[in-house]
Order: structure tokens, then sequence, then C-alpha cells
């Protein structure tokens, strides 16, 4: 005859001072693992849709948050920044 309480004592490994063992545990650690392994994958991935200083020169000129005459002199010096480093290398 099937016994609940006997089943899951034996699954979970109740003993007789009414702790749960290591399996319990063991579970929880694996679950907080892959949990921050999928996180860290994931920030991982999107590390390339960050965007780069021109989008957002673009998108702040698009709002009117800087005039034309800011963006040229902030695209001149963003630009030169990177050639400076891509010759540096």
């Amino acid at each position: 005859m099937f016994n609940m309480r006997r089943s899951l004592a034996i699954l979970f490994h109740f003993n007789p001072g009414g702790r749960v063992g290591t399996h319990i545990i063991i579970a929880l650690i694996v679950f907080v693992g892959l949990a921050a392994i999928i996180i860290w994958v994931a920030d991982w991935t999107s590390a390339g849709a960050r965007p780069t200083a021109i989008d957002v020169l673009n998108r702040r000129l698009a709002r009117g948050e800087i005039d034309r005459a800011e963006y040229d002199e902030k695209r001149k010096q963003s630009v030169g920044k990177t050639r400076r480093r891509k010759i540096g290398r």
C-alpha cells in the first residue's frame, strides 16, 4: 500500500529529528549556480548591444538636447579618440 509520508521521507531524506537531508541543500546550490550562469551569459551576450558614443550623440541631437555646433565638436573629439586608439594598437 502507498504511504505518502514514508515516500516523502525517503525522497527528501527526513531524519527523525526533522531536518532535511543534503539533497535539498545540494539542489539549492545547483539552482543558484545555474541562475548565476544564466545571468552572466545574458549580460555577456548583450555587451555588443551597448550604444556607441556616436549613437548617444545622434540621439541627443535628435531630442534637441544639444545644438549642431556642439554635436560637430563632440563628434570630432569622439572620432579622433577612436582613430588614435586604432593607430596605437
